[in-house]
């Protein structure tokens, strides 16, 4: 079974509830840390990188700053891995597959997630004020590759 039929496989597992979050985010690890296997001999491997979007995910809160550099703000975890893996779904029709790690988190903490911070700000008291931060990604960059003949 190839990395993109797994892949296929988990986002349907993920999407029809069978496993939780977690479980995905741990299968998908393991698939994108998985050997490459044998080389065909008369091929080799053309590599490209894709930008998905994800503004239409709208705005997240964030909640501070994370202790092990993963997305800083809540909830976003979820939808934007689910859009890597449906972008990702699409692509392994014409052969592409990730040549990194695709979980959300693994992406962030490698640059690979762009976005934009807005400031608001509330007033607690008249001297007093809490600064909140809503930040919504803007596209994801994918590393992929395909094996071209000759």
């Amino acid at each position: 079974m190839s990395k993109a039929d797994i892949v296929k496989m988990l986002l349907q597992q993920y999407e029809s509830g069978a496993i939780s979050e977690a479980a995905f985010e741990k299968a998908l690890r393991a698939v994108a840390t998985d050997g490459d296997g044998p080389e065909p001999s008369a091929s080799h491997w053309e590599y490209q990188e894709f930008t998905v979007p994800l503004s239409s995910l709208g705005e997240f809160q964030q909640s501070g700053w994370p202790v092990n550099g993963g997305i800083p703000y809540d909830g976003a975890i979820g939808p934007i891995n689910k859009v890597v893996l449906a972008f990702v779904n699409s692509i392994t029709t014409q052969g592409w597959e990730p040549t990194e790690p695709i979980d959300a988190d693994r992406l962030y903490r490698a640059g690979r997630i762009t976005e934009q911070t807005r400031k608001t700000q509330t007033m607690l008291q008249k001297l007093n004020s809490v600064s909140v931060y809503l930040v919504s990604p803007q596209s994801v960059r994918i590393n992929c590759r395909r094996r071209v003949p000759g």
